[in-house]
C-alpha cells in the first residue's frame, strides 16, 4: 500500500486512500484521534526513542533530564549541537517516518510499499534533497515529491479561469502564492512568505497569560513551564468553542483555568496587519488587485480560528470562491489523491512532476556590472530536467573555478535563495581559458545533481558543493541508526 506523508515542524501525519477513493488520516493507536497526526517530537531513551504522543505521556508521568527534540525543516542538511552523538536532523525525520509507517501498518493491516511526500514551499532545493534522503532511511521508496502548493491544487481542484490565491498559515509562517491557469497547467505569478506569526506565537502568549494569572491567584513564584500540548489543545478547542476549561497542576497546586476565544482573538489581531501586508505585497508583485482573484485555497492550523477565516474573506471580492473544508490536512490529502491518481480517473494537476523552482547561477552582467541570475533550469518544466552551461578560467594556471548556485520562484530572480557554492578543481594548469562544462539535473523526485566535465576529453572533473552549514550526509550510518532505534518500545 502507498501512503502520503506530511512532515511539519508542529505535527506530522500520514494518510491512505480508503475504499471509495476517500483520503483517510492514519491515527496514532495511542490516542485513536482521527483528527490530528503525531507531534513532531522525539525523546531519546535507553535502547531507543519515544516518538510523537508517547513523549508527552512520559513528560506527564515523570520528570526528564534530557531535552525533547523538535523537528525543524530548516535544520535539514546541517549539524545541530544539541542532538545526541551521531544524530542529525535527518535522524529525527527517519524516526518520525518509522513511527508513521508503524501506525499505517497497524491501521490498514497492510505493508507500506511507497510514499508520496509533501514538502514545504519555503525550504530550499538542498533542504528538500536532504528531506527525501532522510525519508529513505526507512527503506521505503519515495514515489512522488509534491510541494505544498501542488498538493493543495491536487486536493481542492480549482475550476475557474481567474487567478488563484493559495494562503497557507501554519504554526509560525504565513505563505501567500498567486497562480494563473494556462494551457500547460498553472503558472506561479508571485509568492510571499513571512515568519514569526501564527499558532506558535499565539500559544506562547496564551501560556504566559495563563501562568501569570495562576501565579497571581495562588501566590506562586519562580518559573512555571506549561506543557505545550495543553496550550495547543486549548487553542484548537477555541477554534470551535467560545470558552475552554482545563484543570492543571502548577508546581504542587491544582488550578482551574478558563480561557476565552476573545483572548485568543486579541492575540491574533496583533498579527493581522503584518499578515494583510504580506498578501498585498504578493498581489503587487503579481500586478493585480484583490478583486482579480477568483478562487482562494486555504490551509494550515492557524486558519482554523473563525477570525482568521473572516479576515481572508474580507481581503478579496464577495464573489471569490474560498476552499477551506479541510484546512488542516488538505495538502496531505492532495498528495494521497496524487499517489493513486490512475485509480481515480481524474487528470492530475500539471504542477505535479515539474520543477518547483528556477535553478541558476550568479553571474556578472558585463554591461551593467551588476550580479544577475543566469537561469539554467526553469520552473514548472517536466521532470527529469537538465541544463548545461560552459564556464572558462580567467587567469593562467587558475586552480579552481567557483560558482554560486541559487534558486528562485516566479519572475523576480533577485529574490533568490543561495543553495550552495560549487568549487570545481583542481584544474589542469597551463591554459588561460580552460573550459568546464557543468550539467545541472533534477531527477523525477526533484533531487538536484551537478556534474562537471572537460568538454574536449569528456573526463569528469573533481568538484565539491557546499552550503554554509551543510556536511556530507552519511546515509549508510544514519540508515543503520534508524533501523536499530526501537521506537516507542517496538523494534
Amino acid at each position: 500500500m502507498n501512503i502520503a506523508i506530511d512532515l511539519g515542524s508542529h505535527t506530522s501525519s500520514a494518510a491512505y486512500l480508503a475504499a471509495g477513493g476517500l483520503p483517510t488520516l492514519i491515527s496514532d493507536p495511542l490516542t485513536k484521534d482521527s483528527r490530528v497526526g503525531i507531534p513532531s517530537i522525539v525523546l531519546p531513551v535507553p535502547n531507543g526513542a519515544l516518538v510523537g504522543q508517547s513523549v508527552w505521556h512520559m513528560v506527564d508521568s515523570r520528570p526528564i533530564a534530557q531535552p525533547i527534540l523538535h523537528y525543524a525543516p530548516e535544520w535539514l542538511g546541517t549539524v545541530q549541537a544539541d542532538l545526541p552523538v551521531h544524530w542529525l536532523p535527518e535522524t529525527l525525520v527517519g524516526l518520525l517516518v518509522k513511527k508513521l509507517k508503524m501506525d499505517a501498518e497497524t491501521c490498514t493491516a497492510s505493508a507500506i510499499t511507497g510514499i508520496s511526500l509533501v514538502v514545504p514551499g519555503y525550504i530550499t532545493q538542498v533542504q528538500q534533497q536532504a528531506l527525501v534522503q532522510a525519508v529513505r532511511l526507512v527503506d521505503i521508496p519515495v514515489h512522488q515529491v509534491l510541494s505544498e502548493s501542488d498538493a493543495l491544487i491536487e486536493y481542492y481542484r480549482p475550476k475557474g479561469d481567474r487567478p488563484i490565491a493559495l494562503i497557507t498559515w501554519s504554526s509560525n509562517r504565513l505563505t501567500v502564492s498567486l497562480l494563473q491557469k494556462h494551457d500547460a497547467g498553472f503558472k506561479r505569478l508571485a509568492t510571499q512568505t513571512i515568519s514569526g506569526i501564527g499558532g506558535d506565537h499565539w500559544s506562547q502568549a496564551l501560556s504566559e497569560r495563563i501562568v501569570s494569572r495562576s501565579k497571581s491567584m495562588l501566590s506562586l513564584g519562580g518559573s512555571i513551564p506549561l506543557p505545550s500540548p495543553v496550550v495547543e489543545s486549548i487553542q484548537i478547542e477555541l477554534s470551535t468553542e467560545l470558552v475552554a476549561y482545563r484543570t492543571l497542576v502548577l508546581q504542587t497546586e491544582l488550578v482551574e483555568v478558563v480561557v476565552t476565544r476573545r483572548e485568543l482573538e486579541q492575540l491574533i489581531r496583533l498579527d493581522l496587519p503584518r499578515a494583510t501586508q504580506t498578501v498585498l505585497t504578493c498581489l503587487n508583485a503579481a500586478g493585480m488587485a484583490p478583486d482579480a482573484v477568483g478562487e482562494v485555497l486555504i490551509a494550515g492550523g492557524s486558519t482554523l480560528v473563525p477570525l482568521v477565516r473572516q479576515w481572508i474573506g474580507r481581503l478579496f471580492s464577495p464573489d471569490c470562491l474560498c476552499y477551506d473544508h479541510e484546512r488542516l490536512h488538505a495538502a496531505l490529502y492532495g498528495a494521497t489523491l496524487a499517489t493513486h491518481q490512475p485509480l481515480l480517473d481524474t487528470p492530475a494537476s500539471s504542477l505535479i512532476g515539474r520543477t518547483t523552482h528556477h535553478i541558476g547561477v550568479l553571474a556578472l552582467n558585463p554591461d551593467t556590472r551588476e550580479i544577475t541570475v543566469d537561469t539554467v533550469i526553469r520552473q514548472y518544466v517536466p521532470l527529469p530536467a537538465r541544463g548545461r552551461r560552459m564556464y572558462y578560467t580567467t587567469v593562467p594556471n587558475q586552480p579552481f573555478l567557483t560558482i554560486d548556485v541559487v534558486q528562485y520562484q516566479g519572475t523576480n530572480s533577485q529574490q533568490y535563495d543561495l543553495l550552495g557554492r560549487l568549487s570545481i578543481g583542481p584544474l589542469p594548469t597551463g591554459s588561460v581559458h580552460y573550459a568546464v562544462e557543468v550539467e545541472f539535473s533534477c531527477s523525477e523526485d526533484g533531487l538536484l545533481a551537478i556534474r562537471t566535465t572537460d568538454p574536449e576529453t569528456g573526463l569528469e572533473l573533481a568538484q565539491q558543493f557546499q552550503t554554509e552549514t551543510a556536511t556530507a550526509f552519511p546515509f549508510a550510518r544514519q540508515r543503520k541508526l534508524v533501523r536499530e532505534t526501537v521506537v516507542n518500545g517496538i523494534g
